[in-house]
C-alpha cells in the first residue's frame, strides 16, 4: 500500500505478505511511456517508513546515495581518483593490492568489518611486512573516502593487525663487486648493457621504460623522468660517462619503452624476466630488478655522494631516511667503477 506525498517527491510504499529486513521501498518516477503508464525507479529498502521518506527528501536535492548498494570496488575507485587529485603516482601497487582484496571486492562497504579485513591479512603468508602495510594504508584511504560519503561510520582497516614475520634476509641486495666485473666484461650482451643503465642510473624498473626521447639530453649528460611520488616525478638523472655509449644506442634507435628496447611483456615481470635470464646466462648471483637501484644507492653512498643529492637523483623525499635504511647495504664492499656524473 502507497503512502502519500507530494507530487514529484517520489512515494513510499510496504512489501505486503513477505518476511522483509527492509519491506519499505522508496520509489521516484523516471518519465512515462508513450501511452502515459509512470517510469518508476527504485532507489533503496529501509526497514522504517520514516527512513524511507527521508530517503527521498535527501533525493529531490539531488545528495542521495543508496548506501546499501555501494560496493568496495566503488568505494576503492573513489580513493584512487581522489589520489590522482593530489597528484599521486597509480602504479603496480595498486594493481597488487586489488589481486590480494578479491574476496571483498564485489561486497557491499558497510558488510566489510574488521574480520573480513584481518583474515585477507593472516592469509598474506607470501608478502613482506612491508608489502602488507602498503596494502593496509590504501585500505584505510578507501574507508576514509567511505566515511567522508557517510558509507561507514568507522574505519576499520586502523584495525587490522598485520601478522609478525619471521627474521629473514633482505629481499633485496646490492650487485656485488665480482657480478659488477662479470656485467662489464659482457657488455656485448644487450640485457647486460640495459642491466648497467638501470646500475649507473639508480631508475626504477619502470621508469627507463617511460622516458620519452626528447627528455633525454645527451649533450648535457642528463635525462628527464621517474615516477611514483612527488619527490620521484621529473626528476634529472645523470648519465654517467661509463653508461654513455649505451645510452646514446638507445636514443638513436628510439628506444626506451619496453616494446622497442627487448621486446613486448607486462612492465611489472618484463625486467625481472630480463633480469633472471641474464643471471642465469653469465652465471651470477640472481638478483631482482630491484636491485640495481640499490646498487646506484650504495655505491653512490660508499664514494662519498652528499645526501641531499643522492636524494635528488633517486627522487626520495628530504624528510625521511629510506635512501639509508632501506637502501644503502654497507655491508657490501663495492668497488671497481667509477662515474663521472
Amino acid at each position: 500500500m502507497g503512502m502519500k506525498r507530494a507530487n514529484g517527491t517520489g512515494s513510499v510504499y510496504k512489501k505486503r505478505n513477505k518476511n522483509l529486513r527492509k519491506p519499505y521501498y522508496a520509489v521516484i518516477t523516471t518519465g512515462y511511456t508513450s501511452s502515459g503508464k509512470a517510469i518508476r525507479k527504485t532507489i533503496g529498502t529501509f526497514a522504517k517508513a520514516k527512513e524511507a521518506h527521508e530517503a527521498l527528501a535527501q533525493f529531490t536535492t539531488g545528495v542521495f546515495i543508496n548506501t546499501d548498494k555501494i560496493k568496495f570496488k566503488d568505494v576503492w575507485a573513489m580513493m584512487v581518483e581522489e589520489k590522482k587529485r593530489v597528484r599521486a603516482s597509480i602504479n603496480t601497487t595498486f594493481k597488487m593490492a586489488t589481486t590480494r582484496l578479491t574476496p571483498i571486492w564485489n561486497m557491499e562497504i558497510q558488510h566489510v568489518k574488521t574480520a573480513q579485513l584481518q583474515s585477507l591479512f593472516d592469509a598474506m603468508t607470501d608478502l613482506s611486512t612491508s608489502s602488507m602495510k602498503i596494502i593496509k594504508s590504501l585500505l584505510t584511504s578507501t574507508f576514509d573516502v567511505a566515511m567522508k560519503n557517510d558509507y561507514v561510520q568507522k574505519n576499520y582497516a586502523k584495525l587490522i593487525i598485520l601478522p609478525k614475520r619471521e627474521e629473514t634476509e633482505p629481499i633485496h641486495k646490492s650487485y656485488s663487486e665480482s657480478d659488477l666485473r662479470t656485467l662489464w666484461s659482457h657488455t656485448d650482451n644487450e640485457i647486460a648493457r640495459l642491466i648497467l643503465v638501470y646500475i649507473y642510473t639508480g631508475l626504477r624498473p619502470v621508469e627507463l621504460l617511460h622516458i620519452k626521447i626528447e627528455d633525454v639530453h645527451l649533450k648535457e649528460r642528463y635525462m628527464v623522468g621517474g615516477v611514483k611520488t612527488k619527490a620521484g616525478i621529473n626528476r634529472q638523472i645523470p648519465i654517467a660517462e661509463c653508461i654513455y655509449p649505451f645510452v646514446m644506442e638507445m636514443y638513436q634507435k628510439g628506444a626506451f619503452s619496453k616494446s622497442k628496447l627487448l621486446g613486448a611483456g607486462k612492465e611489472t615481470y618484463w625486467v625481472r624476466r630480463k633480469t633472471d635470464k641474464l643471471c642465469k646466462d653469465l652465471n651470477i648471483t640472481r638478483h631482482a630488478a630491484h636491485d640495481t637501484r640499490h646498487t646506484f644507492i650504495t655505491l653512490a653512498a660508499n664514494y662519498g655522494m652528499d645526501d641531499k643529492i643522492l636524494k635528488l637523483i633517486v627522487g626520495h623525499t628530504f624528510s625521511n631516511d629510506i635512501t639509508k635504511c632501506v637502501y644503502t647495504h654497507k655491508n657490501i664492499k663495492q668497488g671497481y667503477v667509477t662515474t663521472n656524473s
